[in-house]
């Protein structure tokens, strides 16, 4: 069956010419097409006129990405940020507050031919009279240029009218969510009163972003009812983020609250995966830091590129590496962003001055997670598949992890008896949790299956980690209702 496009979480731009010593961002793919489209656009045109432009920076960006358009040619980015050759992209240009809002609702959509899913592919040219999108294929088609865009938005036009205007018959697609613990579905606003498998996506999102601000009360249970807690959470989070603070997760919030969630979910991943004991076993050492360059091998290569890989995560310019121990052109490329990022002279090369910056980074962002921070609780995949018949300790772990989940997804999960033994109710959940997230139905738990599991299990779990003077949802509403006291 074909599936729409997936909407990837990041895009990495070369912010110059290809062959230029440009830098390169890794950024959030919603993020870039806020910053290319502030930069085409005035925020003064009709709202359609913008967001057909949006829909046309997105389905560019995305089919450059699925085509594999310069890394299929040896580049190490997606796109670049040149006018000359792509969108134009300025890291530290402005972005419009209309044009925020605008992406956060139509940041998964793009533009497709009818009957098909494939983002059409669009070129972007410019003259004396401005930038136009053209169908690659179709020289004598029409264009999306400005003057079209806002000449048929102010007679009532739509998005979609605008650009079958341009480009003929076409569709408008919802592309399909990239993390792997969410179910794909289009999104919609969600408020009081409403139930469901996406009110319980939003609470446990919400529960582990309330990990990191403790200001955001827990939602506890997480039953998939949107309730006077999940309005107070969903509230507070837009007050931190500086959304309109309705209470309402209408689609501009809910992916607002996935962009934090996704962040906070890597972070705590790699803390979970490489803790501290490791930083002081290298600290240790009593010979001087030998310089480490390309054709290096061992455990200290295995360990720099883990340092290059959390300063990814802190920075827009430094890509991220396999730690597979090997010094090949891969770390020496993201050494090399690494150093000019942080004015060292770009060698390539780790000697002591970029190994102790790189410290320093991991060092300072376990200091601003604190000791105290949330770990999650799993343990990785094992290796095993487990179906039915299955024995043994890791059986243990996935009943609990299951019925953790079946707390979230209580209307089609049910909670199973932890025995160890990989049952007929043990496949029948592990069942259910493939339904919902789109998965083949077997029964089976491969390394795919574990990581949503134990990724809905950890969003479970901190549903349950209260911060100091931290408490959750539901016992703020009966304290205030006199339920119980202290």
């Amino acid at each position: 069956m074909l599936q729409a496009a997936k909407i990837p979480d990041l895009i990495t731009v070369h912010a110059g010419p290809p062959d230029s010593p440009a830098l390169n961002y890794t950024v959030p793919f919603a993020d870039y097409i806020k910053n290319v489209v502030s930069r085409a656009v005035s925020p003064l045109w009709p709202e359609h006129a913008i967001r057909a432009v949006i829909y046309a920076a997105q389905t560019y960006a995305l089919r450059k990405i699925l085509d594999r358009y310069y890394r299929g040619r040896g580049y190490d980015f997606d796109i670049t940020g040149d006018a000359d050759y792509d969108q134009l992209f300025e890291p530290d240009f402005c972005v419009f507050g209309n044009i925020n809002r605008y992406v956060d609702d139509q940041c998964c959509i793009y533009i497709a031919m009818p009957g098909s899913l494939t983002p059409i592919e669009l070129k972007v040219t410019r003259d004396g009279r401005g930038w136009a999108y053209r169908m690659a294929c179709a020289e004598d088609a029409g264009a999306l240029t400005a003057e079209l865009a806002c000449r048929h938005a102010s007679k009532g036009r739509t998005a979609a009218e605008i650009l079958r205007e341009a480009f003929g018959d076409i569709e408008l697609v919802s592309g399909r969510n990239s993390d792997p613990a969410q179910p794909e579905r289009d999104c919609r606003p969600l408020s009081l009163g409403d139930r469901g498998r996406e009110v319980s996506d939003l609470q446990r999102r919400l529960n582990l972003i309330s990990t990191s601000f403790p200001g955001i009360p827990k939602i506890n249970p997480a039953d998939g009812f949107f309730g006077p807690s999940t309005e107070a959470a969903v509230r507070r989070f837009q007050r931190i983020f500086e959304l309109p603070d309705d209470g309402m997760a209408d689609c501009a919030t809910r992916n607002h609250i996935k962009v934090v969630y996704d962040t906070i979910r890597r972070l705590l991943r790699y803390r979970e995966l490489h803790p501290m004991p490791v930083m002081a076993e290298v600290e240790g050492q009593e010979e001087p830091f030998k310089t480490l360059t390309e054709g290096d091998t061992g455990e200290i290569v295995r360990f720099a590129q883990y340092l290059l890989n959390f300063a990814s995560l802190y920075t827009r310019t430094v890509k991220p590496v396999e730690p597979n121990g090997v010094y090949g052109r891969e770390t020496t490329e993201s050494v090399v962003d690494f150093q000019r990022t942080f004015g060292l002279s770009p060698t390539g090369d780790i000697d002591s001055d970029t190994f102790n910056l790189l410290l320093s980074l991991r060092e300072a962002a376990y200091v601003r997670l604190g000791d105290s921070a949330y770990i999650p609780e799993v343990v990785p995949f094992g290796g095993r598949e487990l179906r039915l018949g299955s024995r043994g300790d890791d059986v243990v772990r996935l009943q609990n992890f299951l019925n953790c989940v079946a707390d979230l997804y209580s209307d089609t999960i049910g909670r199973v008896r932890v025995t160890g033994v990989f049952n007929a109710e043990t496949r029948d959940a592990v069942r259910a949790v493939q339904r919902i997230h789109g998965m083949p139905q077997t029964g089976t738990v491969k390394e795919q299956d574990w990581d949503i599991i134990t990724a809905l299990y950890n969003d479970c779990a901190a549903a349950r980690f209260l911060l100091p003077g931290q408490y959750p949802g539901y016992l703020i509403e009966r304290i205030r209702n006199r339920e119980v006291g202290f």
